[in-house]
């Protein structure tokens, strides 16, 4: 609401902005006021010229009820569809109903969760996964479910608990190991959070946030030639991890190691030969080169090749 009041007054002081139409649109349709979203589209067309502008896409108004799902199965493939769309509350709801029918399903119960924390609804995600743990006490989903909960509400030493837990029952979830990086990472606790990004790294490579974190943590420390140093080596060890060589570029670059930078930018590119924005890259790092030919050239190349 505040977000439309914000947009109605953008386009009443100049009304010839696309952009502004089109986001309160958005406002409008979320919010279910469908003839007000469908002036705003008309607007936005006569703006644009664009008759194929189409808002279709966007998610449904909150209020909408959706239909029960016919099975557990059926809700969680529903529940996390909608996740991933951006539509949380429709996700929770769904997720919800179909708990409700299955409450001893414990993967709905897991998703229910995460639909909660995504509608930051923490302090009933908390009560959830505390349950769960003493329902489920050797379900590593519980024990997640619980860190991420915790963290949500600033609860660092006992999500860090939780996480270890998680750990302890399968060491092998590389996301977990993430979520305890970063339990460490802000409380200011690098060398820690750095045992636990080598092992995310190593049980799930192409993580693109464990790249991200590992930097944050060797600039934390001051000890950019160390970062450099073990991130190089990472890679050696998973050659094939096309984010670790682009944000391992990117850190070099940082750095001023130009030369460097450029090989590790190619390594990513040459891992999807056919993506335009990695031949981009490569083409900004020979841009900070100064050497405006190749950097054309390079482009050039990944837009021929997508």
């Amino acid at each position: 609401e505040q977000a439309a009041d914000a947009l109605t007054h953008a386009t009443s002081i100049d009304p010839t902005v696309p952009l502004f139409w089109y986001h309160l649109a958005r406002c409008e349709h979320f919010l279910g006021h469908e003839d007000q979203a469908k002036a705003d589209q008309a607007r936005l067309n006569a703006l644009t010229k664009d008759k194929k502008t189409d808002l279709s896409f966007l998610p449904l108004p909150s209020s909408a009820n959706p239909p029960a799902a016919a099975t557990p199965t059926d809700a969680i493939n529903q529940g996390n569809a909608l996740l991933k769309s951006g539509q949380s509350q429709q996700a929770l709801a769904v997720l919800s109903k179909g708990l409700q029918a299955a409450p001893d399903n414990t993967i709905l119960e897991f998703d229910t969760i995460q639909a909660l924390l995504k509608n930051q609804r923490y302090g009933e995600a908390l009560t959830m996964a505390q349950q769960a743990t003493r329902t489920h006490p050797d379900k590593t989903g519980s024990w997640l479910s619980l860190g991420r909960a915790l963290f949500a509400m600033n609860r660092y030493d006992e999500a860090e608990a939780a996480f270890n837990k998680t750990n302890d029952l399968d060491p092998k979830i590389g996301p977990s190991w993430l979520f305890l990086a970063n339990c460490y990472l802000v409380q200011k606790k690098p060398d820690q959070a750095i045992d636990a990004l080598v092992k995310t790294v190593d049980l799930t490579p192409d993580l693109a946030p464990a790249w991200s974190m590992l930097v944050a943590c060797y600039r934390m420390k001051q000890d950019l030639s160390g970062g450099q140093a073990k991130i190089g080596q990472l890679l050696q060890a998973h050659p094939d991890a096309l984010m670790g060589w682009a944000i391992y570029a990117k850190f070099q670059l940082d750095m001023g190691l130009t030369d460097a930078a450029l090989a590790s930018v190619q390594k990513a590119a040459a891992l999807k030969p056919h993506d335009a924005p990695s031949w981009n890259e490569v083409g900004l790092v020979y841009g900070k080169l100064q050497k405006t030919g190749e950097a054309i050239d390079e482009t050039t190349a990944g837009l021929q090749r997508s």
